[in-house]
Order: C-alpha cells, then structure tokens, then sequence
C-alpha cells in the first residue's frame, strides 16, 4: 500500500480529521484518487463525531470526490444529522453512476427510515425515486413519519401504478423488528390504521397494548 494510503488509513482508525485535512490540502492527495472504502470508513463511518459535516462534505468535494448512493446509505445507516445528510443526497448527481436506479435509492430509503431519519430527507430520497418502505419507516420513524408514507402508498395506489403498490398490512416479520427496536407509539399507530396483520396482532397480544384504555372504550362504544 503506498505509504499516503497508509496515513490515510491510520488516520481513518484513528479519527484524527486533522490528519485527514493535512493528507487532503498538503499532500495534494485527490480524493477521487483515495481508496474509496478508506474514504468511506473516516469521513461517513465517524463523520457523525465531527461537529462541522458540511466542512468535510465540502473538502471532499473540492478534492474531487464524487459522491455516491452508497456514500447516502452509508451516512444514513451512522444516523447522520438531518442537514448534512441532505447535503450528501443533494451531491449525488442524476444518473452519474451505475448506482444512481430506483433499487438503489430505495435502499438508501430504507437505511435512512430504520434509523429515524424525519421527514425531510425521506422526501428528498422519495424525489429521487425510492419506493417507500412503510415497515422500515414504523421500525425508526415518528407517527408522523408514519403519516406521510401512508398517505404516499395510498396516493400511488389511487394513481394506477404499474407495481399495484397499496398499502398493506405488516406481517409478523415486520412487526417483530418494529417491537424489537421499541417504536411502540408506530405499533399503536399501525394497529389503529388496521395496518397489523392477523398474526401480527397475536404475537404482540401480551407484549403491546396496542389500545390504550382511552381508545379500547371508544372502539367498544361503536
């Protein structure tokens, strides 16, 4: 390995931006020419430490680096803050890369909605057309979150498309990670929408109180 790839390295094991920042500018080193894995485990795997992301998402990109769908998936997997996340979905340029295809944004959807990325960036990533994932969006997100997907899967489900999406109810599977990554407010959210399935209502029964007591009496009143 040529020794800058090796400081690069050392520096990516150790979190020291400022080493990073010095092989950049000092060392005339171009990001394109970095080993992309390196790039990725520094800048986006211990990014969220760093308090200023635009400043590196800005270095890299004055150094030539181009940004990639993996680069959104992987600072949406680390729980990257709201803007810089953003910033990094706004950098991918449209059909730059092999990657830039629906299958590939809607895995991107899918890292950001498991680790609770709000509405914002699912929408920006929806624009670049990912398919929503209603089970990913209830294991990480809000009620409110789980609002705007719905109301996406039913408008497309209205508008004829060609993949007959509709919104369905989650199976077992489903809501057995939503249940192990505690999103209970999206459990009672999907119970209430009449979005868990059969076998997914007796597993949690005994787990969940999926109808408050408010609720529960409300239900048997009608």
């Amino acid at each position: 390995m040529p020794l800058g790839l090796q400081v690069m390295q050392y520096a990516s094991e150790h979190g020291h931006f400022d080493a990073f920042t010095y092989f950049l500018d000092e060392a005339g080193a171009h990001a394109s020419a970095i080993d992309v894995a390196i790039v990725r485990d520094f800048a986006f795997a211990r990014g969220r430490a760093y308090a200023n992301l635009q400043q590196l998402l800005g270095l890299l990109t004055e150094r030539g680096y181009t940004f990639k769908v993996a680069d959104v998936k992987m600072a949406a997997s680390w729980g990257w803050p709201e803007q810089p996340l953003l910033a990094v979905i706004q950098m991918v340029v449209h059909g730059d890369t092999e990657e830039d295809t629906v299958s590939h944004w809607s895995e991107a959807f899918v890292c950001a909605a498991h680790a609770g990325a709000g509405i914002r960036v699912l929408q920006a990533l929806r624009a670049r057309g990912a398919a929503v994932d209603l089970a990913a969006v209830a294991a990480g997100g809000s009620e409110e979150a789980l609002d705007w997907a719905a109301a996406e899967l039913e408008a497309e489900g209205q508008g004829g498309s060609c993949d007959g999406v509709l919104l369905t109810p989650l199976g077992k599977a489903d809501a057995k990670i939503v249940y192990k990554r505690g999103n209970l407010a999206a459990l009672r959210w999907l119970h209430r929408r009449g979005l868990l399935d059969g076998r997914s209502v007796s597993w949690l029964a005994g787990r969940v109180e999926l109808a408050r007591a408010g609720e529960a009496r409300n239900s048997s009143a009608l």
